[in-house]
């Protein structure tokens, strides 16, 4: 009823972006392995449809913009990849 890119639609992006913003950086500080696990998993679930999205829509870009959108967004998911890959890792080498 409000369009396709309404304020209310653009206000709960923006708040989604802030608690998840919060509660990556609540899991920076406290380094609790099952907080900083859920933070990374609660990323990739927003990381994973949204680079996906973008990477399928790249047709207004041009050649630099693409690659730049690419690489980015990329890594957004590949570094949620590697907190739980190297947390878990740390956990099998501990004694």
């Amino acid at each position: 009823m409000l369009g396709p890119f309404d304020e209310h639609l653009v206000t709960d992006v923006g708040a989604l972006f802030i608690a998840l913003g919060f509660l990556l950086a609540y899991a920076a500080v406290n380094l609790s392995r099952p907080l900083v696990n859920a933070a990374a998993i609660a990323w990739l679930l927003f990381s994973v449809p949204h680079f996906v999205w973008h990477v399928t829509n790249l047709e207004p870009y041009g050649t630099a913009d693409t690659i730049g959108n690419t690489a980015s967004l990329a890594w957004t998911v590949i570094g949620a990849v590697l907190i739980l890959f190297l947390g878990r890792r740390s956990v099998r080498a501990q004694p």
